[in-house]
């Protein structure tokens, strides 16, 4: 009986003490403050996060878990200030910086699970001002901006791999003023101008040798011509617009051109630098074998040749004979309701 009544107390004694430690944690005094530690769970019993609390400021080391049971992220306090850092689940870190008044303020980075940093910025009190920067996983810088009070202001530089790097102006968030792009080997290749995020004026393209390759003119971000340099012979250049050019295709190391109005340029532009140069949505390969492009407003229908061939009709017609592959032939054909028998 003695035994029996020793073991019920122990029981008892123990609930206490656990109900008591329970009832320690979570509390706030008589003015609402939350005091001593605080914990929150997730549904599965998991703690998600536990830590002191002074007169509702947070103090010391504050830890928050995943549902597994792994720490996402620690913010040491002291005073007003706190030093965060989240971590990936292999436990690499993913970010670190400082809260002031539970607010981003100085220096934030942020890491690749392998350890990388892939992005810095810098805040004022929770508002974005200073230099921010972006790197890709190989560690190569990809874009670096100004903030002032939140808002993309200054000189912008932006990496495009093996296509350069542009550097460009942004007056309240926008793109305004000067927009210049580089070769690799820091030779321009292209500039124009920007108001208020739309393109403005001509905008000019270049080779890595300085030659002016294009000219493009925009107003108001709606591109008005675009005219193509043309090596007609030796160092002569002529321009045309690329509205005026019906069809092209390599011969030998030569670009032929038939502009619209029958005009033939045999010119010394190597054939993959005009297709960079042309619009994809303006053109279209008739057939992959000899290369041929035409303008989608030079053709003028299609007829069959046999069973299965079509021939394009193109104006202006030079006497050539363009059988449309397979890739182009559907193409083609939706831009007619009847094929010509």
């Amino acid at each position: 009986m003695k035994r029996r009544f020793s073991s019920v107390t122990a029981i008892v004694v123990c609930m206490i003490f656990v109900s008591c430690g329970l009832m320690a944690q979570n509390e706030k005094d008589s003015q609402g403050r939350k005091q001593g530690k605080w914990s929150k769970s997730y549904p599965n019993g998991q703690i998600q996060y536990e830590g002191q609390f002074k007169d509702d400021r947070e103090t010391g080391t504050f830890t928050y878990y995943n549902q597994d049971g792994s720490i996402a992220q620690t913010i040491e306090y002291k005073a007003d200030t706190g030093h965060a850092t989240a971590y990936y689940k292999n436990k690499k870190v993913m970010s670190r910086g400082t809260y002031v008044d539970r607010k981003k303020n100085g220096l934030w980075q942020y890491f690749t699970e392998k350890g990388r940093k892939i992005k810095e910025e810098t805040f004022e009190m929770g508002v974005k001002n200073g230099e921010e920067r972006l790197w890709d996983k190989q560690g190569n810088l990809l874009e670096k901006v100004n903030y002032e009070n939140g808002v993309r202001q200054g000189e912008c530089y932006q990496y495009m791999y093996s296509d350069g790097y542009c550097i460009y102006d942004v007056k309240e968030g926008k793109k305004n003023g000067r927009y210049t792009c580089y070769y690799e080997s820091k030779k321009k290749k292209a500039e124009g101008n920007y108001v208020n995020d739309d393109k403005e004026g001509e905008w000019v393209f270049y080779s890595e040798d300085g030659q002016v390759l294009k000219r493009q003119i925009w107003k108001a971000d709606r591109l008005q011509d675009e005219l193509l340099s043309i090596k007609v012979r030796g160092d002569d250049s002529r321009e045309v617009s690329v509205s005026q050019i019906a069809y092209f295709y390599p011969k030998g190391k030569q670009t032929f051109f038939v502009l619209t109005n029958g005009e033939k340029l045999s010119a010394f532009n190597q054939f993959e630098q005009v297709l960079m140069l042309v619009n994809e949505d303006t053109f279209i390969r008739l057939n992959k074998q000899n290369n041929l492009y035409a303008n989608y407003a030079a053709i003028k229908g299609i007829e069959k040749d046999g069973e299965k061939e079509r021939i394009v009709v193109l104006e202006p017609n030079t006497g050539i004979k363009v059988r449309a592959d397979e890739d182009s032939r559907r193409a083609v054909e939706s831009l007619f309701d009847k094929i010509s028998e």
